[in-house]
């Protein structure tokens, strides 16, 4: 009897929780567009095609487009929606009522040079938050032909359920490494060029801290690897710098990378790698947003 009833109270709980996760990953997928904002036969076909796949791939709830058109029709008839900048607030309270708590968005490319479609779908938070972004390819060719588009969308669905997508970190961000504490206050993104910029803090005393340019490697979200050519301690710039920090004083430190692609929302992970007082360190982070 007792085995009974704890039975029941974890089948209960599981309910519970299956329908607590339910709620958190509920999205709403808003037509797709061309690279150049415009909407076509294609766009749409995608769109219901992969709305499709993400309903079956069952690792998210996906609220049925056809259910809200004219809730979005009504309230955002004049606007391009590309983006939750584009959307009402009205709309997006419309939402909430309906648990929703993510928008996902889509872009084809069409590649006439390489002859690949390339689309790219991505997830964004009421509040502008890029939580993830995956794209896949299809031949050119294979474009019209509706089996094709369907498993290219399984797939685009398999690679957003293969595991939970990460919030982007919000700044600043603080850590204690060997003596220090290393605060990022931001992660800046101007003209192809990524700034991250830190406070160095000596906790217990004099120390000195040499930081390699060669060895800071970042990479954004679409994989692309960056190495710095370059950091900043203070008012010093250089490949390679050298400098005694004072205790409880903050010290400015700047790491930079360049040709990013525009198209970059954050930095996926970044190695620290400083050296103090002949110790290597290293401090990781991970899905760092970056400030445009």
């Amino acid at each position: 009897m007792r085995a009974c009833k704890y039975s029941l109270i974890l089948f209960f709980i599981s309910l519970m929780f299956g329908h607590l996760a339910a709620q958190e990953t509920t999205v709403y997928v808003w037509e797709f567009f061309t690279r150049d904002n415009k909407n076509n036969d294609l766009t749409k076909a995608f769109t219901e095609d992969f709305e499709s796949a993400l309903v079956d791939a069952k690792c998210y709830t996906v609220l049925n487009r056809r259910n809200y058109a004219s809730l979005v029709a009504q309230q955002d008839m004049e606007k391009e929606i590309r983006s939750v900048d584009d959307v009402s607030e009205e709309t997006k309270s419309e939402f909430r009522t309906k648990a929703a708590r993510q928008f996902i968005f889509g872009e084809i490319f069409d590649d006439v040079e390489s002859g690949e479609i390339r689309i790219t779908v991505t997830f964004q938070a009421f509040n502008g938050s890029i939580i993830t972004r995956k794209h896949v390819s299809l031949a050119r060719g294979l474009r019209l032909d509706a089996n094709s588009r369907i498993e290219t969308m399984k797939a685009l669905a398999k690679k957003l359920c293969r595991k939970p997508a990460r919030a982007p970190a919000e700044y600043p961000i603080s850590h204690e490494i060997d003596g220090f504490t290393v605060i990022l206050k931001e992660c800046r993104f101007a003209g192809g060029k990524v700034t991250m910029l830190f406070d160095f803090i000596s906790i217990y005393g004099d120390e000195k801290v040499r930081l390699a340019a060669g060895s800071q490697i970042a990479y954004d979200d679409a994989g692309n690897k960056h190495i710095s050519p370059s950091v900043k301690i203070a008012s010093q710039k250089s490949n390679n710098l050298e400098r005694l920090f004072v205790i409880d004083v903050a010290v400015p430190v700047e790491v930079h990378w360049k040709n990013v692609p525009g198209r970059a929302v954050m930095i996926s992970r970044y190695d620290l790698k400083v050296e103090i007082n002949g110790n290597e360190q290293q401090l990781t982070y991970r899905n760092l947003p970056l400030l445009k």
